[in-house]
């Protein structure tokens, strides 16, 4: 019987010492005004208020790439200087590998002595006028030409009473006039030939030269180089390996800007306007909102899901965003608001991956778990867990981390 009893004893002062212990932990964190050992956080806080906000469509979807580009090699040869991986964040324009071949190097150089030469030819044509050479003699031949090319100077009335030096001076006086016209003739005969030599000699150099361009641009091609910021999805070949024209190298994909595919509900899809800025969450990457925009609307309904399809473009210079992730939109919908009581987006904090705010009593700060609405503009809905008026604390809330804290707190201005 006694030793039954000091065991009961026993028991009542155990549980007597763990109600003063917890009463004095109650205590102290409920008290009010900060000991000389508390540590104060100096914070900024904002009211919560209710204004008229569009209405928001929040959607579930996932990331796809904006562009995939299969990157094929432009001629044959080997490759080298190889510094890429598959897998590997590459930026637009970086080097990736060569591809070595030889001969179009010796191509380009005779291509370049050809253009040499038809530049001098071409030089020499247009600096001597083309030599044109004709003997026109008095003979019984030209005096015997045919005059009825002439015939208003070929008239000669021998009964006119001229002496017969008198009719041979007159002959020859037409045969030199016919001999002048045909070498005026002739002369631009020439000259046309000339210029006709110099168009040709010039479209044989303009013909030289873009083979040179070419030959340039496939030396240029032997750098294979990123086209855009992205992701190598797939990689074909190897340091050293030779590869033939045409021949597939290795796939990008491109992940900035990136894709969000969603799909609006039917009675949603009249409200949803091309080009509208959407706010975008990843669940992999907390405490960060990304800004993109609808870029593309289906013209037809998904018949199945009774949804309209689209893509919103998502800004992702980290590249931390990859394919397959999945993302939340927060939609503007047009013409179409409701009353949401707003706090700043500064004010949210995640504990154990849930959204809480710091609410002000007094010098005290108290985490309180909310749940959220909309975004809109710089503000965020919070649709449970605070009332208008309330105290949130929107700046320096990242130095707490207890459920309670003392703070000194100023309004933010």
């Amino acid at each position: 019987m006694f030793q039954n009893f000091q065991g009961l004893r026993t028991a009542a002062l155990f549980l007597g010492a763990l109600v003063i212990i917890s009463a004095c932990e109650n205590g102290a964190r409920q008290k009010s005004i900060p000991g000389p050992n508390d540590k104060i956080y100096s914070v900024e806080f904002t009211s919560v208020f209710e204004e008229e906000i569009p209405d928001i469509l929040t959607l579930k979807g996932r990331f796809q790439a904006s562009a995939e580009t299969e990157i094929k090699s432009s001629l044959s040869g080997q490759i080298q200087d190889f510094n890429v991986q598959e897998g590997q964040n590459v930026l637009g324009g970086e080097l990736l590998f060569r591809i070595q071949n030889e001969r179009l190097n010796y191509v380009l150089e005779r291509q370049k002595a050809e253009l040499r030469e038809a530049e001098a030819e071409l030089e020499l044509l247009n600096k001597y006028e083309l030599p044109y050479e004709e003997n026109f003699q008095d003979s019984p031949n030209n005096e015997n030409e045919n005059q009825e090319d002439y015939p208003e100077d070929n008239v000669i009335d021998e009964q006119s009473g001229s002496s017969p030096q008198e009719f041979r001076n007159r002959v020859r006086q037409i045969i030199r006039k016919r001999q002048n016209n045909r070498l005026q003739r002739n002369e631009a005969e020439a000259e046309e030939i000339q210029e006709s030599r110099q168009n040709l000699q010039q479209a044989k150099i303009e013909r030289i030269q873009s083979e040179i361009n070419l030959t340039e641009k496939q030396i240029e091609n032997t750098n294979v180089t990123a086209p855009y910021n992205g992701f190598i999805s797939k990689l074909s070949v190897a340091a050293g390996q030779k590869v033939e024209e045409g021949e597939v190298l290795l796939k990008i994909i491109k992940l900035d800007p990136i894709d969000l595919e969603l799909e609006v509900p039917q009675d949603s899809a009249s409200l949803v306007r091309s080009q509208t800025p959407v706010k975008v969450n990843v669940p992999l990457i907390p405490k960060k909102i990304y800004e993109g925009y609808i870029s593309f609307i289906s013209a037809r309904l998904n018949t199945d899901q009774q949804t309209l399809p689209l893509k919103v473009s998502v800004n992702n210079f980290d590249q931390k965003i990859k394919a397959e992730m999945e993302g939340e939109a927060q939609i503007v919908l047009s013409n179409s608001k409701h009353l949401a009581k707003l706090v700043p987006q500064t004010a949210i904090v995640y504990h154990e991956k849930n959204p809480h705010v710091y609410l002000i009593s007094g010098q005290v700060a108290i985490r309180q778990s909310v749940k959220l609405g909309s975004v809109y503009q710089d503000w965020i809905e919070i649709k449970e867990g605070v009332r208008i008026d309330d105290k949130v604390i929107s700046k320096g809330v990242e130095q707490l981390r207890e459920k309670e804290e003392f703070v000194k707190a100023k309004e933010a201005s």
